[in-house]
């Protein structure tokens, strides 16, 4: 029986938090898992025949391993994995050895030779071993360079040649083995991050798991950049444990470390390792600068009236089909494409019998991979051999995509199909090429395009073969001298030859184009691709003769400037004049009447006149026949005819139901409508109303609560059953007893200046009872380089009860954590009055200094916290979160969970440490907690990580901290559900408020002075935050806010800038008349603001600290604006009194914002603000009022200036236009009936049969 280790879900490889649990015997396959690999053969049974090498128990067990042993989702990728293997033809190639498999991925692309990274060689326990060199890849210049197709080719080329290798070492030692992966970040930046690449190599690397799984043993990753090291810390929780385990993150002993695992022979100098090479690098793949000339060029794109667009609507999938008939050796399809944005999944398909109609199945035969592509910088093109017949499927994939549809741009046509020896023909001898076609003239079947070859010396040969123009032999000679061109061996070495035959589809979509593409376009296009394939094919063509398609003049000049230096020569007859196109004439003549004769119609009921269809060409009778036969009233002829012919065309007329656009345009009578005309509803169906607004608010509202449900789902374990067995479970080695009380338990502290060491007690705490908090605070000394080094750690041990070894780490269990407790912070700024102290006394404020010192500071309190919930948990459910605090003993049993809990280590529990400061205040804060709080914080933290990452402060972060430990969880969860609305409501008054002052025309009954005010007041206000250094969840709004007024103002002044000047409007007599009022309203609120505004500005100066005079001035002007600034909303008030009527105003993003200030008014008992600004939310809820009494004691004036600035008479002549409307509609339609009654006059059809 084969060797293999089952492990189980949390295996580690040391860690006291983890350990491993053999579920079986070390080193056999369980009964269980041979059941498995029993059935996964019999359901991809198929596959293994197509690639018999992974018919092995090792192979079959990593995807059984790496998908959890789930057999229903292990199937498909299997069938996937193995079909994309053998069409990329890689189960037919030899990459038995490193040198093999480097070779292979050189070929793919020559930018991806600019790859950084290589296989070096097999580790101690004989892994392959992988070394990427990531930091040297030029993202960027990658991406325009290369295909996406080919980096998916060459990391799966990779990929099986490594698991060729791996497999050949499994047969001969009889165990399994993988990789181990080297990834050297040196080098390695945030500017060298490209977004563009990195989703592509995203896409890449998850395609690869799914292919290729449990391969990889060991990753080590050296040179690590800190933003590296940080955003591993984020995403590893998330991550499975073993994942975890594999991962090494080393240090700057990194080298020793390889030598250590991977083997100082196999490493070059460069890793530390003494094998010998030419460099330091040795055969490293070291990548670097791409070369711009191997960029892309856009010129060379297809030209757009060649191509054909199609439409992929999101989360759905579209497929172009080709139908091939025949077998026919050498034949290729190829493709072009380009999306015009995002990316798309593209494979190829040939469809299983009776599956031809559907996207994709799974009895279709994959002829290229699904590959997830993007085209932003090159398009995907190539080419798949498609010798055997049937219908191949081009299919273009989206379901992936949510909301967005796609745009194809693609050309999909029949490559060359070649004869034996056309390929290398002659060995590099001189050859003349010959071209000539069949079929350009008939009504039905493909037009085929021959090229045929030979040495310039057998021209006599050729000759005594018989060749002449096709048309001159009769049909059993042409096919008995192409039966010798294709079996006779003397005869090959003579003559060879190519082949283009193109569709009927093809000729008529062409033809009917927007952008007509000429039958002769498409005959110099086939002719000159079979050129370009016989110089691709290696042969030496000196002489090209070719029988003309139009003007041979024309002709043969645009063939001399595609291939210069060649003899070319375009003339009538050439088939009759030259042995070589009579060659080729006969090779298209005989193909196009093969395929012709054996043509399957791929429509049903088709008829078909006895003595068949005949040759195709207009006159001939039977074909004539035909095309009376099979047209079909609505759908017309079959994909066999040539819809674009006239012969073809006038039938249709005759013959098929007319139809027309419901709103055809009358005749002589041309009309310019517009888009919007055809949005209009039809007559008998009513327009549904379309609300930008209640669309967003659903949306958002619908994910809100999505989000709500995944952190639920996210916070709450999945735990295990009473029934459920213990061996499915992690129990708690604690439990409470009926009273809910645990066993006493042991609490130290000890302090280090070293995370990994234990130095200094500092206290015990005996008789810890889980379910009770406590609180002690100690006098505690700490090293006199504290202050300088910055470096102390407080490492917090539970024990058992009674332990008394001075050695904690001597104890039966424990369960240690350490947090650092120095942290370094600009110290805290000194205010000062100005005024009013001895100047001797006073220290002056210095000039901020460009580069601030850091000051230590201390965490005077260290909050320990351990979970009090006896929960079992299941096993294989265990997130990465929680597995990260559970200390796993032999038996299954977990642990206390204890942690130090981050989140509550708050700013103003900071203390500044002084030179040699030699003792601090501590207090040791404990409380229980359970699993849903832990998530919670723990999940927090990183993200506050995050955020400091995106340019957040401390102080910023420190207000999250305060609103998930200080505030109830009933009131937390009230605050995320409304600061959801907020952040809706935000958005929602925003637009409205936007679209109202856009659109504003007039400012009759709006009072300028108070847009004045506000722009003025926001700017104070924004100032006066940013030197309070508040957090910036308040700062960013406000400054948004501040922009926005200042562009209110422009538009309620009317001003206008130019290169000539800044230009203001004037006003109307009834704006004049509102500013009047706003005037008087402001004087005498100057009368009542002036003292208090001084009055305040003086005493603030002489009895209040501040950090300086710009502080004071900013400090005096922002806090009279917040005292007395609601005063200036009071003129628009006084306005709307004057006027009596409140209808100018925008209601909409004003009640908007009223929501807001309800709002902000619940923040403003959370988050840290100035006192002053925290009384202003409750001042703006006096003036919401006022304006709600206003606006229920002012009706609606319908005749006054509404808030798109059109009064009474602009409504009433907008109604009168409706009304003229509908009037003269009725008429026309009157007249229309009247007409229809008329014999012979013209009428409105869809798809009615003339009679």
């Amino acid at each position: 029986m084969k060797k293999f280790w089952k492990k189980s879900k949390n295996q580690g490889s040391g860690d006291e938090k983890t350990m491993a649990t053999p579920t079986t015997a070390p080193g056999e396959i369980s009964e269980s898992d041979r059941k498995l690999l029993d059935e996964l053969r019999k359901r991809v049974h198929n596959e293994l025949e197509l690639v018999k090498a992974y018919d092995d128990d090792f192979s079959l067990m990593r995807w059984l391993i790496g998908w959890d042993r789930k057999i229903e989702v292990v199937v498909p990728k299997i069938k996937f994995s193995l079909r994309a293997i053998h069409a990329l033809g890689l189960d037919k190639e030899d990459l038995s050895t490193l040198e093999k498999v480097t070779q292979k991925c050189d070929e793919c692309s020559v930018p991806l030779r600019y790859l950084p990274g290589s296989l070096i060689g097999f580790d101690h326990e004989n892994n392959v071993v992988s070394l990427q060199m990531i930091g040297h890849l030029d993202a960027a210049g990658l991406m325009p360079a290369t295909r996406n197709s080919d980096l998916y080719r060459m990391r799966i080329a990779e990929s099986e040649g490594v698991m060729q290798i791996i497999r050949k070492m499994e047969k001969e030692h009889g165990k399994p083995f993988g990789t181990s992966v080297i990834f050297d970040l040196d080098g390695l930046s945030m500017g060298q991050i490209d977004m563009a690449a990195l989703k592509v190599v995203t896409t890449m690397l998850s395609q690869l798991q799914e292919m290729f799984p449990d391969v990889i043993r060991k990753i080590f990753v050296v040179n690590t950049p800190t933003f590296i090291q940080v955003l591993w810390g984020m995403i590893s929780p998330c991550l499975a444990k073993q994942t975890q385990q594999k991962v090494k993150i080393l240090g700057n002993d990194w080298k020793q470390h390889l030598k250590e695992n991977i083997g100082e022979e196999v490493l070059f100098e460069r890793w530390g390792g003494t094998r010998q090479a030419e460099t330091e690098y040795g055969n490293v793949r070291m990548g670097g600068k791409i070369p711009a000339e191997l960029r892309y060029d856009p010129a060379n794109d297809f030209p757009a009236e060649k191509l054909t667009k199609l439409v992929v609507s999101s989360r759905s999938t579209s497929f172009v089909p080709i139908t091939l008939e025949g077998n026919v050796p050498g034949r290729k399809l190829y493709w072009w494409w380009r999306l015009e944005n995002n990316d798309i999944h593209f494979s190829i398909h040939r469809a299983a019998e009776g599956q031809e109609k559907v996207a994709e199945h799974d009895d279709d035969y994959m002829v290229h991979p699904k590959f997830k592509l993007q085209t932003d910088f090159v398009p995907e093109d190539g080419e798949v051999s498609a010798e055997e017949p049937g219908v191949y499927k081009f299919i273009f994939d989206n379901t992936h995509s949510t909301f967005r549809s796609k745009t194809v741009k693609m050309s999909l046509k029949l490559e060359t199909e070649r004869s034996k020896t056309w390929k290398d023909f002659g060995d590099g001898v001189p050859c003349v090429l010959g071209i000539d076609e069949a079929g350009r003239g008939p009504v039905l079947g493909p037009m085929v395009y021959a090229a045929a070859i030979s040495p310039m010396d057998q021209n006599a040969e050729l000759k005594a073969l018989g060749v002449d123009d096709s048309k001159a032999l009769n049909e059993a000679k042409r096919e008995e001298i192409f039966e010798k061109i294709n079996n006779d061996e003397e005869i090959q070495q003579i003559v060879a030859y190519a082949i283009r035959s193109l569709s009927p589809e093809l000729i008529s979509s062409s033809m009917l184009k927007r952008h007509k593409y000429s039958l002769n376009e498409v005959s110099h296009d086939a002719a000159i691709a079979l050129i370009r394939d016989a110089f691709a094919c290696n042969v030496n063509v000196v002489e090209i003769k070719v029988d003309t398609v139009g003007p041979k003049a024309t002709y043969q000049a645009k063939l001399e400037r595609l291939f210069p230096g060649i003899s070319i020569c375009v003339t009538e007859k050439a088939d009759s004049l030259f042995p070589i196109v009579s060659a080729a004439s006969i090779a298209a003549k005989v193909t196009r009447d093969t395929r012709l004769r054996n043509w399957e119609f791929k429509e049903e009921n088709i008829k078909v006149p006895e003595n068949g269809f005949g040759s195709g060409y207009p006159g001939d009778p039977n074909t004539k026949k035909f095309l009376q036969l099979s047209v079909h009233p609505i759908f017309g002829f079959c994909s066999l005819v040539r819809a674009s012919w006239k012969t073809a065309s006038a039938i249709v007329e005759k013959r098929c139901v007319p139809g027309y656009w419901e709103d055809d345009e009358e005749e002589g009578k041309p009309q310019n409508k517009k888009m919007s005309v055809w949005l209009q509803p039809k007559e008998g169906t009513e327009m549904v109303e379309i609300n930008l607004t209640k669309i967003v608010s659903t949306v958002f509202l619908s994910f809100m609560f999505y989000n709500f449900f995944q952190l639920y789902k996210l916070f709450t374990p999945e735990l295990c059953a009473d029934t459920d067995p213990d061996s499915n479970c992690y129990s708690p080695i604690i439990r409470p007893n009926s009273e809910g009380l645990f066993d006493l338990l042991q609490l130290r502290v000890y302090f280090s200046t070293k995370r990994d060491s234990l130095e200094t007690l500092v206290t015990t705490v005996e008789n810890v009872q889980i379910a009770d908090a406590f609180q002690k605070e100690l006098k505690v000394k700490i090293p006199s380089s504290v202050a300088k080094d910055g470096y102390l750690y407080a490492h917090t041990i539970l024990l058992p009860h009674g332990f008394e070894d001075r050695n904690p780490m001597s104890a039966p269990w424990k369960v240690h954590v350490a947090a650092p407790m120095i942290v370094f912070q600009e110290p805290v700024a000194k205010t000062f009055q100005l005024l009013g102290e001895d100047e001797a006394v006073v220290e002056k404020p210095k000039k901020a200094k460009k580069v601030v010192e850091l000051a230590a500071h201390f965490r005077t309190v260290l909050p320990v916290r351990i979970v009090s919930e006896s929960s079992r948990f299941v096993k294989t459910k265990v997130s990465g979160e929680l597995a990260d605090f559970l200390t796993v003993q032999r038996q299954d049993q977990y642990l206390p969970i204890m942690f130090v809990d981050e989140m509550s280590m708050r700013s103003k529990h900071l203390f500044e440490l002084a030179d040699f400061q030699k003792s601090v205040n501590l207090t040791i804060n404990y409380e229980p907690t359970s699993v849903a709080k832990l998530l919670l914080l723990t999940s927090t933290a990183r993200s506050t990580q995050q955020l400091m990452r995106h340019g957040f402060k401390d102080k910023d972060i420190d207000e999250l901290r305060g609103l998930f430990t200080e505030t109830s969880i009933v009131l937390l969860m009230i605050t995320f559900f409304v600061s959801t609305l907020h952040l809706l409501f935000d958005a929602l008054a925003f637009k409205n408020d936007i679209s109202f002052w856009k659109g504003r025309k007039s400012m009759v009954g709006l009072s300028t002075k108070t847009l004045l005010w506000r722009c003025f007041s926001q700017t104070i206000i924004f100032f006066y935050l940013f030197d309070q250094e508040t957090s910036l969840l308040v700062l960013i709004p406000s400054g948004i806010a501040t922009v926005i007024e200042y562009w209110k103002v422009t538009i309620a002044y009317k001003v206008s800038i130019s290169w000539r000047g800044i230009k203001f409007g004037k006003h109307s007599a009834e704006e004049d008349e509102t500013d009047s009022i706003d005037a008087q309203a402001m004087k005498y609120l100057s009368i009542l603001l002036v003292p208090l505004v001084i009055g305040g500005a003086v005493y603030s100066l002489l009895y209040v600290p501040h950090k300086s005079w710009r502080s004071w001035l900013l400090e005096t002007s922002a806090n009279g604006v917040y005292a007395f600034g609601f005063l200036f909303m009071l003129p628009q008030l006084f306005v709307n009194y004057k006027l009596k009527s409140v209808a100018h105003l925008p209601w909409r993003a004003f009640m908007y914002k009223a929501f807001n200030t309800f709002i902000d008014d619940l923040f403003a008992f959370i988050i840290t603000m100035p006192t002053a600004h925290r009384m202003a939310c409750f001042r703006d809820d006096i003036v919401f009022l006022v304006y709600l009494y206003q606006r229920w004691l002012y009706p609606v004036d319908y005749t006054r200036i509404n808030e798109f600035g059109e009064g009474g008479e602009d409504k009433k002549k907008k109604d009168s236009e409706v009304v003229d409307s509908e009037e003269k509609g009725e008429v026309q339609e009157k007249e229309m009936k009247e007409t229809a009654e008329i014999p012979g006059a013209p009428r409105r059809r869809t798809a009615k049969k003339a009679t």
